[in-house]
């Protein structure tokens, strides 16, 4: 069949046969109303008003010669065979002020493969204003009945203001169809409905336009869509839109190609759009351009897959180029896949997500792919700006700004790489970037998070040239050297790792920390009052140790008892049991035990040394008691009176 051409657009096909007739092409303008006559070469000029009433709005033009137009109320057909016998070779017209008629056939064009039943309406001026067949539009009468009879007989349909309806199907009819509004701010269709969907559009349709209007409801929402895609569907378009007070704004379903631009979805009861539903394969390529939703009682929008994998195992998403969602009571935007199904290929380009109820952008696909570029997010309620869980694959962000988020402004266990160019993380509730998976930072900007710049428990496969700050904090989680421990815990802190692959956390040590210290340290409050180990088993320190403060002896202070050290008291010791000074008396021989009031258990020791020239010469034997269950000291010498010694206990 040769091809045909159509003024100003859209081609038709039969409900009965849904068989596409090829496109009709205008060449030459014709006036709204009037008739036209061929010229030459497929060229066609206006033949004026009809006079016998409203004219077909136009003419056309097959095979560059003109094959049918319109006087009045009539439809004529001429015959545009190329031979006596041609086929194929003419179009049934709809006449737009007598509904859908069959013209005759030309006599001399055959029957071989004509679609007799085929109707072509010409939209070469304006669509079918449903209040010229029978919709009352005043806002209270329903309008649903007069709306769908339209829908079923023309493929270029106009929605007024005032319209009320509880459901309409568009698509059915016709491929190609559109309703079209006065513009989103004049044109309403209203619906009373507390449950049913507003328009639906019919599985399997093609080339569907919904533009230039508003919708809303007149009652709160249990159930039902402003605009239900009942299936898989090509390429629609929904342009110039406002949707609100629905269930859900938009049910949008599977399509290989699909339009949605310049709408403001907001305050419905539950999302302001999803995508589900796929019927003919797992494809989500729907484009959306400068969309707003916002203040929903649920999430911004909902992406979810099929529950099993009778389409494949993946579903595919299109590009959603600036999106602004903003205070909505859930999620902003949740990419849900299953363990069947994964989401595969998420793309958005700008746009602002902020001021949500819970994570900005959250991301469980259960596959990867997902490219963010140039986006900003803030001032989530709870949680943080951008979530990618544990079912995420592989994530590259360029340019992402998360900011004054009430958690992390990334949090990532993306298990093959979460890729971070540019951007900010700054100014957070926790940190910049809690990283639980595998991630690479190049040129990344951290500045005042709350928490610090990065918590990792992952692994960083670089670190590009990110601030100093996130070099030396990473690097001392890889066991680097010269980390800032007051970037992430404070002063006198040390790092712990209890256990082998366990999380690097900061703090004071504790003897719960020290696995080899038995029960040889003890916990000891300090003077600042925190709880410090206390190490009083057997411990081994090699080279230079500095002390400062007091080292506590357990032993008890040493005393002299009355004869020890010859007749009568025969000396004496001030000092505590940590040190301190011994004096025998004048009465001593050569023999003076000082005893202690605790057994001296190894490795403990007390130090006796001289402590004056007299005790120097004495020749003192016993300088060190430090042996398990000794309780004294016996000094023996040449002669112990007046002498002094000086001990120390450890």
């Amino acid at each position: 069949m040769r091809r045909l051409l159509i003024l100003f657009s859209f081609l038709c096909v039969s409900a009965v046969q849904a068989q596409v007739q090829p496109a009709v092409r205008q060449s030459g303008k014709i006036t709204p109303g009037h008739g036209a006559n061929w010229v030459t070469n497929g060229v066609i000029a206006d033949s004026g008003a009809p006079s016998g009433g409203v004219g077909l709005l136009g003419s056309f033009i097959i095979n560059d010669m003109l094959c049918a137009s319109a006087t009045g109320t009539s439809i004529s057909v001429i015959d545009c065979g190329f031979s006596a016998t041609g086929t194929n070779n003419w179009v049934g017209l709809q006449n737009l002020n007598g509904g859908a008629t069959a013209p005759t056939r030309p006599a001399n064009d055959s029957t071989t493969n004509v679609a007799t039943t085929a109707f072509v309406q010409n939209f070469g001026a304006a669509p079918a204003n449903v209040m010229n067949f029978g919709a009352k539009c005043d806002g209270s009468t329903d309008d649903t009945t007069a709306i769908q009879t339209v829908l079923n007989t023309y493929k270029y349909v106009l929605i007024p203001a005032g319209c009320k309806v509880s459901t309409v199907t568009v698509g059915a009819a016709f491929l190609g169809q559109t309703l079209v509004g006065s513009g989103s701010g004049v044109s309403f269709l209203t619906s009373s409905s507390t449950t049913a969907d507003i328009i639906q559009v019919a599985a399997t349709s093609y080339g569907v336009i919904i533009r230039d209007f508003g919708i809303k409801r007149s009652v709160t929402a249990s159930a039902g869509c402003g605009i239900h895609y009942l299936g898989y569907v090509d390429v629609p378009e929904i342009v110039n839109m406002e949707i609100q007070q629905q269930y859900v704004g938009l049910c949008l379903s599977s399509t290989g190609y699909g339009i949605l631009r310049n709408s403001f979805i907001h305050n419905n009861i539950s999302d302001n759009w999803t995508i589900s539903n796929p019927t003919i394969n797992n494809q989500y390529q729907w484009y959306l351009d400068t969309v707003l939703g916002e203040s929903s009682g649920g999430r911004c929008s909902t992406v979810t897959a099929p529950p099993t994998a009778a389409l494949g195992a993946t579903v595919t998403m299109g590009t959603w180029t600036n999106v602004f969602c903003f205070a909505n009571t859930g999620k902003g935007n949740a990419f849900l896949g299953n363990s069947s199904v994964g989401i595969y290929g998420v793309r958005i380009i700008g746009g602002f997500h902020g001021t949500d109820g819970d994570v900005e952008d959250y991301f469980d696909t259960y596959s990867g792919g997902i490219q963010i570029n140039g986006l900003f997010t803030e001032q989530t309620a709870s949680n943080s700006c951008i979530q990618f869980t544990s079912n995420v694959s592989d994530a590259t962000l360029t340019g992402v700004v998360a900011r004054s988020c009430s958690a992390a402004g990334i949090a990532s266990a993306a298990t093959t790489m979460l890729n971070l160019t540019g951007g900010a993380l700054i100014t957070n509730g926790t940190y910049g970037l809690v990283n639980t998976g595998i991630a690479n930072l190049t040129g990344v900007e951290f500045n005042a998070n709350t928490a610090g710049t990065v918590s990792n428990s992952g692994t960083f496969t670089g670190r590009g040239n990110s601030p100093a700050s996130v070099d030396t904090l990473l690097g001392l989680a890889q066991g680097g050297t010269n980390a800032n421990l007051s970037a992430t815990g404070g002063t006198s802190q040390v790092l712990k790792q209890i256990s082998s692959g366990a999380a690097v956390t900061v703090g004071q040590l504790q003897c719960t920390d020290l696995s080899t210290a038995g029960t040889a340290c003890t916990a000891n409050t300090g003077t600042s009052g925190a709880t410090v180990p206390l190490l009083n088993g057997n411990n081994t320190n090699s080279g230079l140790n500095t002390f400062s403060g007091q080292i506590v002896s357990t032993f008890g202070t040493p005393t002299i008892a009355s004869g020890a050290c010859g007749t009568g008291t025969n000396g004496s010791i001030s000092g505590t049991n940590q040190s301190g000074s011994i004096t025998i008396g004048a009465s001593a021989t050569t023999t003076c035990t000082i005893s202690f009031s605790t057994t001296i258990t190894a490795p403990g020791a007390c130090l006796i040394f001289p402590g004056n020239a007299t005790a120097a010469a004495t020749g003192t034997t016993v300088a060190r008691v430090g042996t398990p269950s000794a309780t004294a000291w016996v000094v023996t010498g040449s002669a112990l009176a007046n002498t002094v010694y000086s001990y120390i206990c450890l």
